[in-house]
């Protein structure tokens, strides 16, 4: 598997981006052609963004073409831990805590930890929590039973390892021992010179150092506005003042932004169904959310300390007929956003200071042009090349 930023040969001037935002949309490009290729992969049923080893098509034995598959993706993993900082790699939690520390390490995790770290997750793991080694799985007669709509729904085939009669350790090691999950973990467990990735991740502690990294869902969004930055360009026109007060103008604009639910009225769907639109109507991390995964090519918080989304707001000396056409302009100038160094930068053309200057209420749930023109722009974000 090998993994390349390069540039668009159609755009002339385009430069390969490079960075945290551009690198882990890159990784993330990696494990969506990873699910495509392989049939031993598959989405999570409660994260699209997750994927999960699929137990219908591992067996104990495997072919040369697959171990290697399976080497590859087990030092995909590592590299893609070793290298981001930000955000969990997009395989199961489970996996890669079952790699560092065996099987008997998930009995071991308190159910606290799971629904805290994804309730959703936890919801769909319930019944599995409660399935012991003497218990027998449901029957077919017992199809509403939560245990085998779980199964059904996640692995689209017969119960076929719970054997009557089981041992504990036959029931808690089951899927671990598959020669496809051996040789993924091999390579997982990467070791060079005098360095080993398991070793340096155990030393840490595999529970919490896991946890820190998957950890890092928007719960409020306060979680999102103290890490914002908002800057006044040192390449401005003459009247700096009046920059640096639409710089703090859109910083109270925005915030207030943030503190609404949901889309904003008079919104329309863009790149969802009308349906996903509407679920998200009342939901109060949605913005914190869009603003994240725009400026960052990501939908969890970084791990690094001093984090900051900055806005650098600019009144641009024109350099051209052109330019000096765009400032005049009604028309509020686009963000332009750069994931790639997690910045912002607003031109403060004539329509820009009007939306900025435009209504203001109190009540967060009340669109202004401003939020429906936001909140657009960071859906519809310019992405770096990639």
């Amino acid at each position: 598997m090998s993994l390349r930023i390069s540039e668009d040969p159609t755009q002339r001037g385009s430069r390969a981006a490079v960075g945290p935002g551009p690198e882990r949309a890159t990784f993330q490009a990696a494990a969506q052609r990873m699910v495509l290729v392989s049939s031993c992969w598959r989405h999570s049923v409660y994260s699209s963004d997750v994927y999960i080893l699929n137990l219908s098509v591992i067996d104990s034995h495997s072919t040369p073409e697959r171990t290697t598959a399976m080497r590859a993706y087990g030092a995909f993993i590592a590299l893609f831990l070793f290298k981001m900082t930000q955000g969990p790699p997009p395989v199961s939690f489970w996996l890669l805590l079952v790699w560092l520390e065996g099987p008997h390490a998930m009995i071991s995790v308190p159910e606290r930890i799971v629904q805290h770290l994804d309730p959703k997750a936890y919801k769909e793991l319930a019944p599995w929590y409660k399935f012991k080694h003497t218990d027998n799985f449901p029957t077919v007669a017992q199809a509403s039973h939560p245990l085998r709509v779980s199964w059904i729904q996640h692995f689209e085939s017969a119960p076929v390892i719970f054997a009557v009669g089981r041992s504990e350790q036959e029931h808690e090691y089951a899927p671990w021992t598959k020669k496809d999950w051996a040789d993924a973990k091999s390579s997982f467990l990467l070791e060079w010179d005098d360095f080993d990735f398991g070793q340096t991740i155990r030393a840490l502690g595999a529970l919490p150092f896991l946890v820190s990294v998957y950890n890092r869902r928007i719960r409020h969004p306060d979680d999102l506005s103290p890490h914002l930055r908002f800057v006044t360009s040192d390449d401005n026109r003459d009247d700096a003042r009046t920059t640096a007060l639409f710089t703090k103008l859109g910083e109270l604009r925005i915030k207030c932004y943030l503190r609404g639910c949901g889309h904003p009225a008079g919104a329309v769907p863009q790149l969802v169904t009308q349906a996903q639109f509407d679920d998200a109507r009342g939901d109060p991390l949605l913005r914190s959310y869009r603003l994240l995964s725009g400026s960052s090519d990501n939908d969890m918080l970084p791990i690094s300390p001093g984090w900051a989304i900055e806005f650098t707001f600019n009144h641009r000396r024109p350099r051209s007929n052109h330019e000096e056409k765009l400032q005049r302009s009604s028309i509020p100038t686009a963000l332009d956003m750069h994931t790639c160094a997690d910045q912002c930068g607003v031109d403060l053309n004539k329509g820009m200071e009007e939306l900025l200057l435009g209504p203001a209420v109190s009540d967060p749930n009340v669109a202004t042009p401003l939020d429906l023109w936001f909140h657009e722009q960071i859906g519809n974000r310019k992405y770096n090349r990639i």
